[in-house]
């Protein structure tokens, strides 16, 4: 890449409009009906729904490339357009799926529902006090405080 260009990277959730029109499509190209779910993000057998990816592009090969980031596994796809990205991002958690259930092993989720916060002793103590006022336990107080802010 061009030193005086610079990549734009992006979180982005996979989803598609023109719903319809895109899963004739994707069914045209040969992709598995989970594929295509997938990719139309319908609840029932979505496989990419919880998944994150950044996508950057790369303007001298004309390809975006996307790597999933909420999980531990690396998982990364590339597609020329937004129709092959999208499908090869649908195809990279399928394929990914697969690969787990055929070992055995569950699928990493994207989230556990617990992290770990560092913080100094003197706010330990003003969150603590706070949530006691407020006759929750910390890990309550927190929780809700952080859903109003997210």
């Amino acid at each position: 890449m061009h030193p005086s260009r610079r990549s734009d990277k992006r979180k982005v959730f996979i989803r598609s409009a023109g719903r319809h029109g895109f899963a004739s499509l994707a069914n045209e190209k040969g992709r598995t009906e989970p594929t295509v779910v997938a990719l139309l993000g319908h609840s029932t057998g979505s496989v990419t729904r919880r998944y994150i990816a950044t996508v950057e592009l790369d303007e001298e090969a004309g390809l975006f490339h996307g790597e999933v980031v909420n999980t531990r596994d690396v998982l990364t796809f590339q597609g020329r357009t937004i129709i092959e990205l999208k499908t090869a991002f649908a195809d990279t958690i399928a394929d990914y799926r697969e690969w787990c259930r055929e070992r055995g092993k569950e699928p990493e989720k994207p989230y556990s529902g617990s992290f770990t916060v560092r913080i100094g002793p003197e706010l330990h103590r003003r969150i603590a006090d706070a949530a006691a006022r407020k006759g929750k336990s910390l890990n309550g107080f927190v929780a809700e405080t952080l859903e109003h802010v997210a």
